[in-house]
Parts: C-alpha cells; sequence; structure tokens
C-alpha cells in the first residue's frame, strides 16, 4: 500500500494543460496526480478557451480544483505533502507552491515564513500561477465567466488572486518545494498556442484595472487581424481608379530583372506606378541592367534612377520621396508579383478604407518552392515578438509611411533592415493591419539572395540595433535561444528591466533562409589527384571509377580567381582520396590558392614529405599540415596502409617537427590515427609518442564505413574511452569533427566541408567513392553555388540512397523527410 493511499487520497480534481514543448512532468505528472486525487482528471489543451473548459470546472464535486501544466516538474514528497495538507485544512480558499518561477515571472519575492502560520510552511501571495495551483470549489460557487470573456486560465487566476487579496483570504503558497519549471520555454509555449486568448483578457483587464495590474510577460497584445479574400473590384481596364500603387524596387542584379518588369506589367490593376533606383552594381551588371530597362522605356508608368551604391534601405527611401501613389509596395529585383496581386490589394483597400497596412502570403520560388503564410506580430509588454524576417508584401500608405519616418536601413546590416526596422514601427505606433493569407508575392530564393550572405556577426548587431531603439526604457535582453525545425527557426529572446524584475519572453517562428547553407564556413576538401601509393585497409578505392588522373592547373586557377573575391579566408584542405605529393604542379597549386588568399592546409601519409618539400610548400604558404600515420610500430603501419619504410617517414615527420620549431613556429603539424580493430592496441603508446613532441595536436578519428563500402575486415571500435580520457586535453583531439554543426538536419560533413574531386566537380563528399554525385564544375560555375545545389539536394532527399548507410548520417534526416 502506497503512502498516499495510506493516508487517503486527496479532495481534488485534476486538470492538466498539455501541448508544451518541454515537458519533463509529462504524461508521468499526470499518472502521478491522478494516483493521488479522489476526483476525476481531465486533460485540455494550452490552446483551449478557458472559456470553454469554465463548465466542467464547475461541474465538479471534489472540494478543491487542481491546475498544473504538464511543462512543470513538481517532487513526489510534495505531491504528497499538498494531499495531506488540503485534507487537514479544507478552509484553504487556494494554494499554490513556491518556486523561483513564480519571481521570474510575476516578480513575487522568495515566500518567507512568518511563525504565526500554521503548519509553517505556508505563506500569503497575491498570485496563483497557472503552471501549479489549487482552488477551494467553494471560492469557485459564486465566479461567473461571461461567454467570450477570461479566455485564459493565467488572467483567470490574475483575477481570482486579486479578489481573494482584496477580501482578506488571500492565496497561500507552500515552502519549500520541488517544483522545477522552464519558464522560458514555458512562455514560448503560451504566446505561440495561447495569444489570441492572452490579448482578448489583456485588452479587458487593462481597461478595467489599469496596466499596473497586469504582469509583463501577460501585457500581450496582437498586430494584424485577419480578414477573407476581398474578391476583385471588376476594375481592370480603368487606370486612374483609386487607389494609385507605387512599387518600389532598388535594382543591383540583372538576372531576373526582365521577368520582374514582366510580371508587373501583366497586373490586372492599371493604376500604378514603377520606381526604379539603379543602386551602383559593378559596371558590367549595371551595363545589363541599363540595357534590360531601355526595353521598357517607352512605358510611362515606369521611371529609373541611378546613384553609387548605399543600399536597400537608403533606396527604397528616396523612391518612396519620389512616389506619387496613394499606397506604396516594395519589391526586390529578383521577385515577382502574380498577376492579380495589385487588384488584391487595391479591393482590400476599397472595403477597408480605415487600414493603413496590408499584407499578404509569400511563395518562395527558385532554389526552394515553399508558401510562408504571413504571420501575425506579437507585441509583449510593448517589446516586438517578431525581430527579424518579413514576409513581403506589404503594402502601407504613403503618409503613414512618411509620419513613421520612412525607411531606414541598419548600416550593421549593409544598408539593409529597412522592412524589420518598419514593421518595429507599425508594432510601436499600433497602425492597423490587416492581413490576406495568400500568396500575393513569389519571392525568388537564389545563390545571390542577400539574405544568404548575412554573417552570423552582422545578424546580431541588426538585433542589438533594433532593441535599443524599440525596447523600453531600461529592459535589456539576458537570454536568447533558437532551435531549428526543418527549414524554420524558433526563437526565443528573454528580456529584464535591469538587473531584478520579472522577465518579458517573447517568441516567434520564421523560416530560416541560413538553413540552405553559409559556404564561407565550409571548408574546401580538394582533391588534386586521385592517385594513391598507399593502399589503406579503410579506404575502398576499388569502388572508384577513376583512379590515376591528376587536376588540371586550370581548375585550381578557377577556384583560386573566386577565392579571391570571397569577403572573407577560406581553408583549402588538399586531400580527397588521393595523395597529394604524387602531384607534379602541388608547389604551384599551394602558391596559387595563398595567393588568393586561403588558408591552404594539407594531409599526407609522409611517405614523399621530404624536409627539402616542406620547405618550399611553407614558402609558397602552405600553413598547416598533417601527417596520417596511423600506427606506433613499422609491422602495424605495413598491415593498416600498406607502405614500406616507417622508419623513413618518421625521421622526415622528426626532421620537419625540427624546421618548425626553428624556423616556422606559427606553422601547424598534426599526426593523425584513424582508430579501428588492426591497429586499436597501439593507439595509447602512438599518444604517448607524439605527446613527448613538438607536433600541434594529435587526432583520433573513428573509422568511418565509408558510406557502406569499408571492408569486412576492418570494423570500428568503441571511442567512448578514448574521448572520455583526453577529455579536456588541449593536444589530443578524439574524433575531431565531433563538434561540427547539422543545421536543419544536414549531415555536419556535407554542411562543413566542400568536396571537389579530381575533375573540378563539386561532390556530396569524399564518401562518394563511385561518384554518384555531381552538382556542377567550378571552371563553369560559381562554388557558393554549387554549394547550395549540394545542400539542397540534400534536404530534398535525392542522396539519400547513398546517405542513409554512412556512419555521418544524422537519423533525424530520414524522419523529417
Amino acid at each position: 500500500m502506497s503512502a498516499a493511499t495510506a493516508a487517503g487520497p486527496a479532495p481534488f480534481d485534476v486538470f492538466l494543460r498539455t501541448g508544451f514543448t518541454s515537458a519533463p512532468g509529462g504524461q508521468d505528472l499526470g499518472r502521478r496526480l491522478g494516483a493521488l486525487a479522489d476526483g476525476e482528471t481531465r486533460s485540455f489543451r494550452l490552446s483551449d478557451s478557458f472559456a470553454e473548459l469554465w463548465p466542467e470546472v464547475r461541474r465538479g464535486r471534489s472540494p478543491f480544483v487542481l491546475f498544473a501544466d504538464q511543462a512543470v516538474e513538481v517532487a513526489e514528497s510534495d505531491l504528497r505533502r499538498l494531499g495531506r495538507l488540503l485534507r487537514n485544512h479544507p478552509g484553504i480558499p487556494a494554494l499554490t507552491l513556491s518556486s523561483p518561477a513564480s519571481g521570474r515571472v510575476y516578480g513575487d519575492p522568495a515566500a518567507g515564513i512568518p511563525a504565526r502560520w500554521v503548519p509553517q510552511r505556508l505563506a500569503p501571495t497575491s498570485r496563483l500561477p497557472s503552471w501549479f495551483c489549487v482552488l477551494n470549489r467553494e471560492v469557485l460557487a459564486d465566479r461567473v465567466v461571461p461567454d467570450g470573456e477570461l479566455r485564459s486560465l493565467e488572467f483567470f487566476l490574475l483575477d481570482l488572486g486579486r479578489q481573494l487579496a482584496a477580501a482578506g483570504s488571500p492565496p497561500l503558497r507552500m515552502s519549500p518545494t520541488g517544483l522545477a519549471l522552464d519558464t522560458r520555454r514555458w512562455a514560448g509555449d503560451l504566446l505561440s498556442q495561447a495569444a489570441d486568448h492572452l490579448a482578448s483578457d489583456y485588452h479587458r483587464y487593462r481597461s478595467r484595472h489599469g496596466e499596473a495590474a497586469v504582469p509583463p510577460q501577460l501585457r500581450v497584445e496582437i498586430q494584424g487581424e485577419w480578414i477573407p479574400h476581398p474578391g476583385l473590384l471588376g476594375l481592370r481596364e480603368t487606370a486612374l481608379e483609386p487607389p494609385r500603387i507605387s512599387i518600389l524596387c532598388p535594382v543591383f542584379k540583372p538576372e531576373f530583372l526582365a521577368e520582374m518588369l514582366g510580371s508587373v506589367l501583366q497586373q490586372s490593376w492599371r493604376n500604378w506606378e514603377l520606381l526604379i533606383l539603379v543602386d551602383g552594381p559593378p559596371e558590367e551588371d549595371e551595363r545589363r541592367i541599363l540595357e534590360i530597362l531601355s526595353r521598357v522605356a517607352s512605358e510611362p508608368r515606369i521611371r529609373v534612377r541611378r546613384w553609387r551604391n548605399r543600399g536597400t534601405g537608403p533606396s527604397r527611401q528616396a523612391l518612396a520621396e519620389d512616389a506619387s501613389g496613394d499606397f506604396l509596395l516594395a519589391i526586390d529585383d529578383d521577385d515577382l508579383l502574380p498577376a492579380h496581386a495589385l487588384e488584391v490589394f487595391a479591393s482590400a483597400v476599397r472595403r477597408h478604407p480605415g487600414a493603413r497596412c496590408f499584407r499578404g502570403g509569400t511563395r518562395l520560388v527558385g532554389l526552394v518552392d515553399q508558401y510562408l503564410r504571413p504571420r501575425r506580430r506579437l507585441i509583449v509588454n510593448g517589446i516586438s515578438s517578431d525581430p527579424f524576417e518579413v514576409s513581403q508584401p506589404f503594402l502601407i500608405s504613403r503618409e503613414t509611411l512618411a509620419e513613421l519616418g520612412g525607411f531606414e536601413g541598419d548600416p550593421a546590416l549593409r544598408n539593409a533592415g529597412e522592412d524589420t526596422d518598419l514593421f518595429h514601427k507599425l508594432d510601436q505606433a499600433r497602425v492597423r493591419t490587416l492581413i490576406i493569407d495568400e500568396p500575393l508575392y513569389f519571392r525568388r530564393l537564389g545563390h545571390g539572395n542577400l539574405s544568404l550572405s548575412f554573417e552570423h556577426g552582422e545578424v546580431l548587431d541588426h538585433f542589438r540595433n533594433l532593441e535599443r531603439r524599440f525596447c523600453p526604457p531600461g529592459w535589456r535582453v539576458v537570454d536568447r535561444q533558437n532551435e531549428l525545425e526543418g527549414g524554420f527557426q524558433h526563437a526565443l529572446v528573454a528580456y529584464r528591466p535591469g538587473d531584478e524584475g520579472p522577465e518579458v519572453v517573447t517568441a516567434t517562428r520564421f523560416f530560416q533562409y541560413k538553413t540552405l547553407g553559409e559556404e564561407s564556413l565550409a571548408a574546401i576538401d580538394l582533391e588534386i589527384t586521385s592517385v594513391c601509393n598507399a593502399v589503406c585497409s579503410f579506404c575502398p578505392r576499388e569502388a572508384m571509377p577513376d583512379k590515376s588522373s591528376f587536376m588540371p592547373i586550370s581548375v585550381v586557377q578557377s577556384l583560386a580567381d573566386q577565392l579571391a573575391r570571397e569577403p572573407r579566408q577560406r581553408q583549402v584542405v588538399l586531400c580527397g582520396i588521393g595523395e597529394s605529393t604524387l602531384h607534379p604542379q602541388l608547389t604551384t597549386f599551394v602558391e596559387l590558392l595563398s595567393r588568393a588568399g586561403a588558408r591552404v592546409c594539407m594531409t599526407t601519409n609522409g611517405s614523399r614529405m621530404s624536409p627539402e618539400l616542406f620547405c618550399r610548400l611553407v614558402d609558397c604558404g602552405l600553413k598547416e599540415i598533417n601527417f596520417s600515420l596511423n600506427a606506433a610500430t613499422a609491422e602495424t603501419h605495413l598491415r593498416v596502409m600498406r607502405l614500406r619504410d616507417f622508419a623513413a617517414i618518421k625521421r622526415n615527420v622528426l626532421e620537419i617537427l625540427e624546421l618548425k620549431h626553428r624556423r616556422f613556429p606559427h606553422l601547424k603539424v598534426h599526426v593523425s590515427f584513424v582508430l579501428c580493430n588492426l591497429n586499436q592496441e597501439e593507439v595509447h603508446g602512438f599518444v604517448d609518442e607524439w605527446r613527448r613532441l613538438p607536433v600541434s595536436q594529435i587526432w583520433i578519428h573513428p573509422v568511418n564505413n565509408r558510406a557502406g563500402l569499408l571492408s569486412q575486415d576492418v570494423s570500428p571500435v568503441d571511442l567512448g574511452p578514448i574521448a572520455r580520457e583526453f577529455e579536456g586535453d588541449e593536444r589530443v583531439a578524439v574524433d575531431i569533427f565531433r563538434h561540427h554543426p547539422e543545421h536543419g538536419n544536414v549531415c555536419r560533413i556535407v554542411q562543413s566541408l566542400d568536396f571537389i574531386s579530381v575533375e573540378g566537380n563539386v561532390r556530396l563528399c569524399a564518401m562518394d567513392y563511385e561518384r554518384k554525385t555531381s552538382y556542377g564544375n567550378i571552371k563553369e560555375n560559381l562554388l557558393r553555388h554549387l554549394y547550395l545545389e549540394k545542400i539542397l539536394s540534400y534536404r530534398r532527399g535525392e542522396t539519400l540512397s547513398l546517405c542513409q548507410g554512412c556512419d555521418f548520417f544524422p537519423g533525424a534526416v530520414a524522419d523529417a523527410r
């Protein structure tokens, strides 16, 4: 017999709220509460309206009602203590468990325990947190929840706690407690699933009791109203019928400009003007742009200006100042408008004359084909919850834009970000915005998109600038949390006034373009030859269709030309499946790539790496070298790699280490060991020997199954004991790929390495021994374009037959597909 049963069941009905992304209590909390309770147990979802649940709450017969969230964890001892307390004190009006979570959300201090309170564990409070509280049914008997009011449990309890405190019977809180709750995740779930209910209750409650009566986290407003499709006005041929729409388009790229122009010219709504500002592109691109624009020179509704490059923010602002339309619509030079887009917006303007801003949905085209539904924006305690990506299109009154200060780009984001800045202004001014859930804009996601080129630091600086401009005075960011789900990012940001006080958490979900990849962070695995003088037991070279080729210098020159134009230094590793020292132009390749700004590294088996060749390579720009030895003795080295004269290879490495010490102190020299069943007995001897020498690092790799092609004579061994043994040891790196990111369920090798095979083709990775994949040759294509093609092919599942048998393949990808 359990302790709870021996003492008698607790006198309450249980209402368990579900639907949280973080649920440490999970179903176990519901089970434990149900086993403890004398009454019924009912689950309801976070998105359910409390007004609809209220009749069931009133109907129960148990003396108490307990509300608990699945996101909370409560110690078993506290649940038993709670049951005893309620049985022994049936007159308690309301009760909750004290925890730090209450202070973080409501600002309540830690519970004091006045000596006059019995049983020395209770203290008064005016707050009843929805995640865990008990209500006396007699207290609920006279409560009324009118239809449509108090749709959230949060505001029902807020109001109840206020009334009980005013009547001299305040709720109590029990302390100490083992209650645990991640309030930031909890608040994010609340906003994502119950924002409608919170906003409705906040509007009513604030009007009756004032702003100060509401905790900051519950001050939720929604910016944007859904409206049905407004229909079409049927005035397609009447060019002067209002409203007149000015389309603003900064132009920097020529590739899809003609298609953009064609989409505007085919609009069924004829009362428009297209204002174009050529924003100082490179000379060749500008020549092409002007040639395309010359084809529409006879169209009086299209006006063109040119200036030196200043970015999209200043360009859109200049165009807005020149506009004559009643409403303005922004478009990018590579995007498209559906033929009826302007007519739908014009119809909405005519049917809703009081609205000053309208938004529609976006369909991604090009690299991705996906509909992005427009999002309503949340404002929490005056803080915009949607800090970044805003799906186009938006139509805004020209007068309203001017009143808000126009388009303002952010210098931290290359003078872009003017759309996010504008929507923060709309939030602050509470401008009425109507939303049409229909694709009224085709956004081309191509290789040249600015969205794909922003660096992480630039985006963070843009966030900080928005926060400085639009946060309430004294509030600052104390935490950011980001999680990827497919191509979408969930973002939580926590704010606090100064060092103390209740937090405010904002939450949003938006399409994360960066899941398509950031090629400037990927190292380049360059296979300058497919020839190798070793026959490593863990390398299935027999599967390769070509084992005797050398990369032509024209391929390396093309790569160098591209790298010279990169904004950041790229790492190029001469490796692939061949032995780079066999290429007769090795030093020339290193010099070409180094002069282009690349950090050139290489991996070699060391058999041909003499001290003389090493010095020539360093003089040409080599920055890092790894010797793949894979053994501590000559016998094992011969068995694993089929290479003779291990002693000569070691002598060369030792001489090179001496040269590094004397002449090249900043050069990195590593030794590596691919751990498998054939050499596992020598791994400690290998580490002990090379640790005494001035190598930069000792790399221990787990043997990979080579996408299923690994010989049956070779098998992996458990790397766990080795990893634990050398954890924190800066000289010994165990599995150097272990910490590489897997953004959007993309394999960390595919994400982190650009593999270029001997003929210049970008392939999925070096594990593609049979050369089944190819995304184009770098002599005819930009590497960043081919990288995106590779990532998208992977995300579409086109490489699944190759990848699913590989050790590096993330299992989550199979589920996502």
